[in-house]
C-alpha cells in the first residue's frame, strides 16, 4: 500500500517520532496567546504541553478524487505537543486509484478519547465536500493505550455511530461516504513514514467513497 499524502497548502512539519509508551516529544508547550493563534490557522498544528502517550495512527483514504483535510476543534488535554490531527491539516489526500492512502501518525494522550472535528474539500476545485465529527477511543493494554474504535457523526447532537458507515456529504450530484474501523500495523514497512506512523501498533482508519 503506497503512502499518498502529499502537502499542497501548508510547509512539511517537524518529525516526532516517540515510542510506545513515551511521553511526546520536542518542545515545550506554548503559552495561552500563541496556542489561540495555532488553533485559528489550521495548518498550523497545535502545540501541547508533552505527556505521556501512546503512539497511533489515522489511515486516510479517499476513493472520490483528491481531497483536503482539515481538523479543528482539537483540545489539548488529549494530545502531546503536535501529535494531534491539526499537525495534517492542509495535506492532500491522493485519489485512491493512484496514491489514495495515507499513514498519519497522531500521539494521544494516555486515557484519553479525542474528540474533534474534520472536513473535506476538493484539490483542485475547492468544492467543500463535508464535514463530521470524530472521537478516537482506546483501551490499556500491556502495549500501552491502543485504538479500540473510531466514532463519527455527522453534526454535534447526533448520535455516535461506532466503527460504521455513513453519508455525511456530496460531491458532483452524489452522495459521499465516510467507511471507519481499526486496523493492525502489518510490519511491513507499509506505515513508515516521517511522521512516526510506523511506530503505531493500530490505526484508527477513515475511508472516503462514493455511496452506491
Amino acid at each position: 500500500m503506497t503512502i499518498g499524502a502529499t502537502v499542497r497548502a501548508a510547509a512539511a512539519m517537524g518529525v516526532c517520532a516517540a515510542t510506545l509508551l513515551g511521553a511526546g516529544c520536542g518542545s515545550e508547550g506554548t503559552d495561552a496567546a500563541s496556542t489561540q493563534r495555532a488553533a485559528a490557522d489550521f495548518r498550523s498544528p497545535l502545540v501541547c504541553p508533552n505527556v505521556r502517550s501512546t503512539a497511533a495512527a489515522l489511515r486516510m483514504e479517499s476513493r472520490i478524487g483528491d481531497v483536503i483535510f482539515t481538523a479543528d476543534g482539537v483540545r489539548c488535554e488529549d494530545w502531546s505537543e503536535t501529535g494531534n490531527p491539526t499537525r495534517y491539516s492542509g495535506r492532500a489526500i491522493d485519489d485512491g486509484t493512484t496514491q489514495g492512502t495515507a499513514f498519519w501518525g497522531l500521539q494521544p494522550a494516555n486515557g484519553k478519547f479525542p474528540t474533534f472535528r474534520v472536513s473535506f474539500r476538493t484539490y483542485p476545485g475547492n468544492v467543500t465536500v463535508g464535514s463530521l465529527w470524530v472521537q478516537l477511543t482506546t483501551t490499556d493494554t500491556v502495549a500501552g493505550w491502543l485504538p479500540t474504535r473510531i466514532l463519527t457523526r455527522a453534526a454535534f447532537g447526533d448520535p455516535w455511530k461506532s466503527n460504521a458507515s455513513h453519508v455525511f456529504g456530496e460531491l458532483d450530484g452524489k452522495k459521499v461516504r465516510v467507511v471507519t474501523g481499526v486496523i493492525s500495523n502489518p510490519k511491513d514497512g507499509t506505515w513508515d513514514s516521517p511522521n512516526g506512523s510506523g511506530a503505531a501498533e493500530d490505526a484508527w482508519f477513515m475511508t472516503l467513497q462514493f455511496a452506491s
